[in-house]
């Protein structure tokens, strides 16, 4: 089973391009609130399950 999340730019000016604003992700079709930054990299260093769906001002992965 796959985890999705949907992420937001956190601020296009970053000095960090990676930097996301976690709104949401969905786990077994239940949704749960974060409210948390993160790394982009360290997502995909942490758990090979969560994939990325759509970025709203940015790049699309897996559409």
């Amino acid at each position: 089973m796959r985890t999705h999340l949907r992420l937001n730019w956190k601020d296009k000016q970053s000095n960090d391009p990676f930097a996301f604003l976690i709104t949401s992700f969905i786990i077994r079709d239940r949704t749960i609130d974060v409210q948390s930054i993160v790394s982009f990299h360290s997502l995909l260093q942490n758990s090979s399950e969560i994939i990325p769906r759509r970025v709203s001002e940015g790049p699309v992965w897996n559409s």
